[in-house]
This record gives structure tokens, sequence and C-alpha cells, in this order.
């Protein structure tokens, strides 16, 4: 089933549908609107009295400065210029074109920075800066400082000078998993700064790369946040810059005394004053192998993780429940059953008891005590009443009292 893109709603076909020109031909015509609208919407009008209003991307010829009270303060009022307004992941760009002279600024929030001119002068500070510093980035500071001074940045220009979101997000993300911090309270770094007098317990950012640049003793030439440990004097402190670019690489130095040591990317060898093991020692860090297994000691209490020989050797005296028959339950039960063992049984050898003459059962007594027997057939058989009766009755009788009547065939006989 056919779905549709994000941002323009272009049809965007399954890869088992069929072909639809119609389709093909929507999406071209969404396209080439769009192009149109850019086209036709790059060339925009200046109104008002702020140049920070002017946050529609696109270009605004500028007859005069004189209506607009955040301009550089360097820059003549009747000067004629040409605004530049584009936008990237983090932040809304302006560059402005004064004759010979190039300005930019950013806006990340609701505050825009101060401008910035990028001068040939300027431009060759920078990249000497750069270079003294032995920074990776110096391939696109070159380009920079080569840049005429009327030169406009392109979007893509801007983007490399400053971090993407993605960076910022990840940067962000691993400062707060160590430290706690949260970003938006991190103190913004003026440039030219020596990161040697930042001493403060506290946190820093750096989010653009040209004021990286321009900071003294900095590790590289890209946008970062920067925390600072302190304990005891101001002698005793450590700083750990994150760069945007590579969240995961952090770099480290430390203050004993007067002088800072070397950055130093963070390969820790101890944690927390621990060292790392893959074997099982005492007061150390547990290391996985490279099977990815883990050593443990053998556990001396319940809370301990249990080692494999432990669970093995539980385990070896136990008989396995495929292995567990039904004489094994019986073998069992015999050992308990007898007067107060406990055992209901609804039947004894497969029959059922009653208290009634019932064929094929167990004789149980009823609630009154007794129970009963059918009319005996053979000398074996147990005699109910009736059956004795009937054959007294036939009998010599004796007492004291002569009945009152006798059966044919009785003899009774006085005893007194």
């Amino acid at each position: 089933m056919a779905t549709n893109s994000t941002n323009y709603n272009l049809i965007k076909p399954d890869g088992e549908d069929y072909y639809d020109i119609t389709e093909h031909n929507s999406n071209v015509d969404i396209i080439d609107g769009e192009l149109k609208r850019l086209a036709d919407g790059n060339l925009r009008t200046a109104s008002g009295d702020s140049l920070g209003a002017l946050t529609d991307a696109g270009t605004y010829p500028l007859p005069s400065l004189v209506a607009f009270s955040d301009r550089p303060a360097s820059v003549s009022t009747s000067t004629k210029a040409v605004l530049i307004v584009h936008q990237s992941d983090t932040a809304l760009y302006q560059e402005l074109v004064v004759g010979a002279k190039h300005y930019s600024r950013a806006k990340t929030g609701e505050s825009w920075s101060a401008w910035l001119c990028h001068e040939d002068a300027t431009a060759a500070a920078h990249s000497a800066a750069s270079t003294a510093q032995g920074t990776a980035n110096s391939a696109t500071t070159t380009a920079n400082a080569a840049a005429p001074a009327t030169s406009v940045y392109t979007k893509a220009q801007a983007d490399a000078r400053y971090a993407t979101a993605a960076q910022g997000s990840k940067a962000d993300t691993a400062l707060q998993k160590v430290s706690g911090i949260v970003p938006g309270e991190a103190s913004p770094i003026p440039q030219s700064t020596n990161l040697n007098d930042i001493k403060s317990a506290g946190y820093y950012k750096c989010i653009d790369n040209t004021t990286a640049v321009s900071l003294v003793n900095c590790p590289g030439a890209v946008g970062f946040l920067l925390e600072v440990l302190q304990w005891g004097s101001g002698n005793n402190t450590i700083q750990r810059l994150t760069p945007y670019s590579e969240p995961n690489r952090p770099v480290v130095r430390y203050l004993n005394g007067s002088s800072w040591s070397q950055w130093a990317h963070v390969d820790a060898q101890t944690l927390i004053g621990k060292s790392m093991s893959v074997n099982a020692i005492s007061d150390t860090i547990a290391l996985r192998s490279a099977q990815g297994a883990l050593t443990v000691g053998a556990p001396t209490s319940d809370p301990h993780a249990a080692t494999k020989k432990y669970v093995d050797d539980g385990l070896a005296p136990k008989l396995n429940s495929n292995a567990y028959t039904a004489n094994d339950v019986l073998a069992k039960i015999k050992t308990v059953d007898g007067s107060g063992s406990g055992l209901d049984a609804d039947k004894l050898r497969g029959l059922s008891p009653s208290a009634s003459a019932y064929a094929n059962t167990v004789v149980i007594r009823n609630a009154s005590g007794h129970f009963s027997t059918p009319t005996p057939t053979t000398a074996s058989h147990a005699a109910n009443r009736g059956y004795v009766d009937d054959k007294l009755a036939a009998k010599v009788l004796y007492g004291s009292t002569v009945p009152a009547t006798l059966l044919p065939g009785q003899l009774f006989i006085k005893t007194s």
C-alpha cells in the first residue's frame, strides 16, 4: 500500500504496487510548485524597524539602514545593504552584506547573538588561531579565510560553522548521563576567552564553531559543552569538554597548582577509584570476557550472584523431572501412609466405599455406625438381623413369662 512523504505529501508506492503514471505526475506537479514558490519567495521586502524581526528565509534588499535600530554599530545608516536570512537545524541566521563588509549573527532560543564582522583580517586571525591550536577543522577555517570579504555564506557553509541539532542533542544527552546537568542552564562562553581562566565549578557552553576557533587553549574548533569540577582551593580543578560533533569522546585536563595538563581523551582504566578485571578479584569492577562471560566468586549468602559450578553442584543429586515416574511418587506416598497420614482416597483397590449392600463395594459404616448386608445364601456369608430373627423364631423359647401367642411348631419352656 502506498504511503505519503512527511513534508510535501508526495506519493510513495509500495514495493509490490504497479506503476501509476498519474501518481508520478502528481509528485512532479507538487515538486514543480514548491520550486516555483521558493524562486518567487527568495526575494523579500523588509518592513518594520528591527532586522531581528525579519525571520522568513530569503533575501532582503535594504536601500537604507536608518529605520533599523539593531544594525551593526559601525555601519552607516545611509548605506545600502542586503540581508540574507536562512534556517539550519539548530538556529536562525542573518547575513548582512554592507559594501565590502560582511556581518553575521545567529538566533538560538529568543535572543540574537552580537553581529560578527567577517573582514579579511578577522578571518586570517581565525585561521592562525586554529592552526596554532592544532585544530582538526583547518580545512573549513581555511575556506572561510580565503573567501572574499563580500562573500555571503551558503546554508551548507553556515551549517558547518554551527553544531547541528542532532549533534547538540547527543552531546547534551551524554553530559546529562555523566553529570546530571541540564544543558540549557550552562553559561555561554564569550569569544576569545582563555579556557585556562574558567576555574569556577559549573557548566559552560560554546554553541558555534566561530567562537570555538577564537578561544585560547581550546582543544578543537567546534562547539562544545564544558564541565568544571573543583575541590579544595581553586588550584584543584578538572575541565571535561564534550564536543558536539563527538559526544562519545570527551576530553579532560586538570589544574594542579598553577599549571594545566594537556587535553586527553577519556579512556578510563579505573572508575570511581576501582580497577576493572575479568577475574573474580575482590574490590574490582567486573569486566566481561572476550566471549561475553562474567566471572564471579562462589556465593556465600543469598544475595550473591551464583556461579555455574554452584548451580551444577546443587542440581547434581536431583532427579530430572522426566525421570520421576509414578512409581517414584508411590514410593514417596508409602513413606507417609497409615494412621494419621492425612491421606483421603475416594477408592480402595479400585472399589468405592458404601454402607448399603451394593455389589463390588467396600463396606463402610453409616452415620449411626451400621452397615447393611444382604440375606446370606451360603454358609460363609455374613448374616443380617432379619435372617437371624427368622431362624430363632422357629426354635424353643425360654423365659419366666409365657408369650401371649406361639407360632406353630414353637415350644416354650418356663424357667421359673
